[in-house]
């Protein structure tokens, strides 16, 4: 996609458009002037670098616009159907246990036997508060039906539904299917009034493997794929997040007034954003397929994020945490995300200063030896104004990198808290699931009967299979363990774990678990070490198995959710990750409690139990959610994002700090900080040349002299501007092997070959890299060359420096002559200017002698 088609969109870029754009005028007109007046103050080449490091730097604005919306909407898409999908998974996990309940089974099979015992008052009653209690737990189900083998629908939560025998084919699927469960997503005469039902069912067999019915689970889709809406998009994002089925068909949408349900998309290619059109509204667009979960692909949908065009760069908010501007400018200085033709901007915008600086000084050496005409005065305002642009170029490059630099910043900074909030959202609902689990669980009647005191050792042996089974539907547990009123353990899930059957719990919660209230109440411990999961930490969720006539507790049954493995998956989920969905190297998630401890980690940077103190400011903000920020960390910068769990439907969290949860990510914004230099340091600013640039004055007196000045290395030196022709640079300078060490080379010069001499190692300057001939990578200034001339009619040759300057009108009474001990022969100075008594640096200015240069070397006067 050409982004320069979207930039009229990119609203933030207006402002850098519009001064590029008057800087831009500002050359036009100058290089006119320039070219009419002569005088060196021909600025051509300098326009034409502004207008193409203009361009180049636009662009570069553009694109990472345009890369933080794409980043937006792809993690957007991806993060939607990922979570639906994993959401899913769990579905088919619940269908195959609830196809396994005694209490089904009893009731098809009753229905086998007299049709009329089922609709018995009696029986309705009793399945109908045993379903209402599972959807009371399980809050994404609508509907539990129990169908026959005929379709005939037995007993159902729903009311209201005329529907008494269903001829949907999914009866047939369900029978005879050889997969785990039926998924089924289309109009159906078990909900006619509902156009999308989403609906899980298999087979339910008796103990025998006699085949007695169908069993289906109505799951909540719209109101599901909604709560996955809000949790991406704030209030004030356009972005519309849709669910599209195989053939494109929108069947679920964050905003049906944009896009509404049944709508068709034309969805971009993998990893692309595009511009699409719908009902005449044109749209940034991506879309997404679902990443597998522990097997399960789901129905093939896709996630599709799309965005109204004109809205499409508005922004997005970053907490104040991340930083003031200064702050982001400094860290992205060093930052190794920053794309290098952004990097080498500032340098690129400090070599066109440089060259406008040049023109200036060649201007007022030319306004030397044009002294008393009447252009002088044309050429001063004229060379004030092309000093001026050059500042300001260096000022509006500097403000518009800056730009960049924050926008590339601030769009990693909205990764990581999308990604921190999409970590933490995925752990809160498998918490929620297993909440549901555990008490769902402990109203099974093979359960409840093995621990009554005179159990049987088939009611032992048959409760010790449904635990197997169910560890074996939900692998997110390492065990699952039930136990007797005193603590006893009656069975275990766990091949490994048999040999704590019989054994009494001795921990506190066993005793906890037998004096919850009611069949919704459960008990959740911290996450700590914890014996059945072999002394590491982890999570347990634990429920009460009640007597049939009182409800009071007669025992309990425990999951172990496999913390180690369950949570490492959840954060390598939710790593951030680049445009072609790689997680970036160095990135680092966790999930750490109120103190900052980690209590989980994405790789090793991490170690378990770590507390991470840089934490501590954000997690004391009990009033924000989301939090973002630019942290030094482990020697390196890290873009930060975290997020509070907040729960997820009934499952909420504890007003206690103790059960408080995070999600933190990290992503590496710099290479380690010893190994990092920042652009500053790149750019050699301590070496300020302090290109001031005073033109001389237009009325001369006898007591003042004007000095040129220039740098060599470090040390400033001087000469009489009669004596200096042109400042160029040095970029067509050829070395000639076999040269004394003092010759750089030759150059072309006004259609003639003219000596160049470098005298830095006469002068004993320090050099840069000890070096003087080879290019010298990181600096602010390109070396120039100063064509000197004795005399009008003498062979001009060219002297190697550093940087220009100022030309100034100074004292004579400050000029002094050279030390008896520095003036013998082969002394290149010829006078020395003391400091003036308000000049705030105390440095001796050292004026050269050209006559002095051309006899050391021998160089041809003319």
């Amino acid at each position: 996609m050409d982004v320069k088609q979207l930039m009229r969109h990119m609203h933030e870029l207006a402002p850098d458009i519009k001064r590029l754009s008057e800087i831009q005028t500002v050359y036009d007109n100058l290089t006119l002037l320039g070219q009419l007046l002569g005088a060196g103050t021909d600025i051509t080449k300098m326009r034409n670098d502004f207008n193409a490091l203009a361009d180049v730097l636009l662009e570069q604005l553009a694109s990472e616009h345009m890369k933080k919306v794409s980043s937006k909407l792809l993690s957007d898409a991806q993060i939607a159907i990922n979570v639906l999908i994993r959401n899913l998974y769990e579905r088919s996990a619940d269908i195959g246990f609830i196809a396994k309940d005694e209490l089904i089974k009893e009731l098809l099979l009753c229905h086998e036997q007299d049709q009329g015992v089922t609709r018995n008052i009696s029986w309705q009653i009793k399945m109908y508060g045993y379903l209402s209690e599972y959807v009371t737990k399980y809050t994404v189900y609508d509907d539990v039906i129990i169908l026959s083998s005929q379709g005939e629908i037995i007993h159902r939560l729903k009311e209201n539904i005329p529907t008494k025998r269903s001829q949907d084919r999914l009866i047939g699927e369900s029978l005879t299917t050889e997969q785990r469960f039926v998924e089924t997503f289309r109009t159906t005469d078990l909900d006619p009034l509902n156009p999308y039902p989403l609906i899980f069912s298999f087979r339910v067999m008796s103990d025998e493997g006699q085949t007695l019915g169908v069993v289906c689970l109505s799951f909540r889709f719209l109101d599901e794929c909604e709560k996955i809406f809000n949790s991406l998009l704030s209030p004030s994002d356009w972005t519309v997040l849709t669910i599209m089925d195989a053939s494109g068909q929108v069947i679920s949408s964050s905003d049906q007034h944009q896009i509404p349900l049944g709508a068709r998309l034309t969805r971009p290619a993998k990893h692309a954003v595009e511009v699409i059109r719908f009902r005449g509204r044109e749209y940034l667009s991506t879309a997404s397929a679902a990443t597998p979960y522990e097997g399960y692909v789901g129905p093939g949908w896709y996630g599709q994020a799309l965005v109204p065009l004109e809205h499409a760069f508005d922004g997005e908010a970053i907490s104040d945490e991340a930083g003031d501007r200064a702050t982001l400018c400094t860290v992205a200085a060093i930052s190794n995300v920053i794309h290098p033709t952004l990097r080498e901007t500032p340098l690129r915008a400090e070599w066109i200063q440089q060259e406008l600086n040049r023109a200036v000084w060649n201007g007022n050496i030319w306004l030397f030896s044009e002294e008393g005409k009447s252009s002088t005065q044309f050429a001063r305002v004229l060379l004030r104004e092309i000093g001026r642009t050059g500042s300001r170029t260096r000022s509006v490059f500097s403000e518009s990198t800056d730009n960049l630099f924050i926008t590339v910043i601030r769009s990693i900074l909205l990764a990581c808290t999308i990604r921190s909030a999409l970590a933490i959202e995925i752990l809160d609902r498998n918490l929620y699931e297993r909440s549901n689990d555990c008490r769902w669980w402990a109203l099974n009647p093979a359960l409840r009967d093995a621990v009554l005191p005179n159990a049987t050792a088939d009611t032992l042996h048959k409760a010790a299979t449904v635990l197997v089974e169910m560890n074996q539907l939900y692998t997110v547990y390492s065990n699952v363990v039930l136990f007797d009123q005193t603590g006893r353990v009656i069975a275990v899930s766990s091949p490994v774990a048999q040999g704590l059957t019989g054994h009494f719990l001795a921990e506190e919660w066993s005793k906890s678990v037998m004096n919850l209230p009611d069949t919704q109440s459960y008990y959740q411990s911290n996450f700590t070490e914890n014996a059945l999961y072999g002394g590491q930490k982890t999570y347990m969720f634990c429920a009460a198995l009640r007597d049939t006539q009182s409800s009071k507790p007669i025992g309990g049954i425990a999951l172990v959710f496999d913390a180690k493995v369950q949570l490492h998956k959840m954060l390598l989920e939710t790593l951030p990750r680049d445009e072609l969905g790689v997680a970036v190297e160095g990135a680092i998630a966790a999930y750490v409690d109120f103190e900052g401890r980690v209590l989980a980690s994405a790789n090793e940077l991490l170690p378990l139990g770590e507390r991470l103190t840089f934490l501590r400011d954000f997690l004391l903000r009990e009033e924000s959610v989301h939090q973002s920020a630019v942290i030094e960390f482990q020697g390196r910068f890290y873009a930060l994002g975290i997020c509070a769990s907040s729960g997820y439907r009934e499952y909420t969290q504890s007003e206690e700090l103790r059960s408080k949860r995070y999600a933190v990510m990290l992503y590496p914004i710099s290479d380690p900080l010893e190994q990092s230099k920042p652009m500053a340091a790149q750019l050699d600013v301590a070496r300020d040349f302090g290109f001031s640039n005073v033109s001389l004055s237009s009325k001369k007196n006898m007591h003042t002299a004007d000095i040129a000045t220039f740098y060599i290395g470090s040390s400033w030196f001087g000469l009489n501007p009669r004596f200096i022709v042109s400042a160029i640079d040095v970029a067509e300078l050829t070395p000639i092997p076999g040269c004394e060490g003092h010759i750089a080379g030759c150059l072309m010069f006004q259609q003639a070959a003219i000596t160049v001499v470098d005298i830095s190692g006469i002068v004993n300057s320090p050099l840069v890299e000890n070096d003087r001939r080879k290019p010298r990578s990181g600096m602010t200034f390109k070396n120039q060359v100063l064509i000197l001339q004795s005399s009008p009619t003498a062979t001009p040759f060219g002297l190697l420096i550093d940087g220009l300057g100022e030309i100034a009108e100074i004292d004579k009474s400050r000029v002094e002559a050279v030390p008896a001990m520095m003036a013998d022969g082969h002394s290149l100075i010829d006078s020395l200017i003391k400091p003036a008594e308000n000049q705030h640096e105390r440095r001796i200015l050292v004026v050269l002698s050209v006559e002095r240069m051309l006899s050391r070397f021998g160089l041809m006067s003319g």
